[in-house]
């Protein structure tokens, strides 16, 4: 992690709780706030009222199977949850039944160094899944400035030419912060193919 930035909080599950004990001193050592536990009930409502940023868990697990506790925080915290499980084996139909709950990574030991591997990917992964939705996002705006604008032979309401130069700006803040360069200057062509539409000089042109 970088310094001085906020410690990501995680639950670490095992059904050996002195296990679980021993990864979340191991990732605590490099920037985490991580809390063990044996079950798999104790384990979401513990991220529950932590609240937790992501889980480690083992497949199996008494109370709550891992699988189980997988989908309820994946229902319950959304796609920005990170979640790692620590499966005694990893096959094609294990990794798709593992993918199917939730998990963001899977690591077939249970070794700490591992799952520290697995939690940057899952990371990764994560900011990746983020930048293809605000890709979505921007260009679903741009489409709607366009919708609001109408025919090009035809004015737009007042009303609506505010509407586009408010998408123009809002919009030009997220492109700016892409970090997709490729994205980053296609998108900023097609809002300033919107932004040359706006009949009204004050609008910021890109």
């Amino acid at each position: 992690m970088q310094s001085g930035a906020q410690p990501s909080k995680l639950i670490v599950a095992d059904s050996r709780l002195g296990h679980a004990t021993t990864i979340a001193d191991y990732l605590a050592r490099h920037g985490f706030e991580a809390r063990a536990f044996g079950d798999g009930g104790d384990a979401i409502l513990e991220a529950e009222s932590w609240p937790a940023d992501g889980a480690v868990l083992s497949t199996a697990l008494p109370g709550v199977s891992g699988l189980d506790a997988a989908r309820h925080l994946r229902q319950s915290f959304g796609p920005s949850f990170r979640l790692v499980a620590c499966a005694p084996a990893v096959d094609t139909a294990s990794l798709a039944r593992l993918t199917a709950a939730g998990f963001d990574q899977v690591v077939a030991s249970r070794e700490p160094h591992s799952i520290l591997a697995a939690l940057g990917e899952a990371t990764r992964l994560l900011v990746a899944r983020s930048m293809q939705q605000t890709v979505r996002r921007i260009e679903l705006l741009v489409v709607l400035g366009h919708s609001l604008l109408g025919p090009r032979q035809h004015a737009a309401s007042e009303a609506n030419v505010e509407r586009v130069g408010r998408i123009v700006q809002l919009v030009g803040r997220d492109v700016a912060r892409l970090e997709m360069p490729r994205e980053r200057e296609r998108l900023t062509r097609e809002l300033g193919a919107l932004a040359e539409r706006i009949p009204d000089p004050r609008v910021t042109r890109f």
